[in-house]
């Protein structure tokens, strides 16, 4: 999966001397999909074959943080709670490449966030920031709800990694 995310993000942070104490919540909007095919070499379904898109739709994040601040820059690790929703649909062909059947699932998923980031500040209460997280939604079984009146369940695992880059403005309450 590959694509582009974009979202809001709000938090609170806490600096005695160098060291910062934070929390943070954020929910992004994402626009990561992409899709395989497999071709069956069991000898009863030789030649059949599946051609799956799946998208992840949304994420939400809250997370803890610890920082050292120097200067105008802080250098943070971040972990926490992630939550998303995702989509997938699939074509299912014979061997002769005639539609066998159509399929589509849909999942709400829980995991954790580990990340590592940077940020500048650029101007009074400005700040830029470059982050990257790895998100683990771990493995569920999965509904998947077919054209021809089935469903079948199988085993889906989902790992995120993000590289984004943001502009913060502190209020300073």
């Amino acid at each position: 999966l590959s694509g582009f995310l974009g979202g809001v993000q709000g938090g609170y942070n806490w600096q005695v001397n160098n060291f910062v104490l934070g929390v943070e919540g954020e929910y992004t909007w994402a626009d990561v999909s992409g899709s395989a095919t497999t071709v069956s070499t069991v000898p009863r379904l030789l030649g059949f074959s599946s051609t799956t898109t799946a998208k992840l739709q949304d994420i939400a994040l809250v997370t803890g943080r610890v920082g050292y601040a120097a200067n105008n820059w802080l250098f943070y690790f971040k972990g926490g709670g992630a939550w998303g929703q995702g989509k997938s649909f699939s074509f299912n062909n014979n061997a002769n490449g005639t539609l066998f059947d159509t399929s589509s699932s849909s999942t709400d998923r829980s995991g954790y966030v580990v990340g590592v980031g940077a940020e500048w500040g650029f101007a009074p209460n400005w700040s830029a920031k470059l982050e990257y997280n790895y998100v683990d939604f771990g493995s569920t079984n999965v509904t998947i709800n077919s054209s021809n009146g089935t469903q079948s369940f199988v085993s889906s695992s989902e790992k995120v990694n993000i590289v984004k880059a943001g502009v913060n403005y502190r209020f300073n309450w």
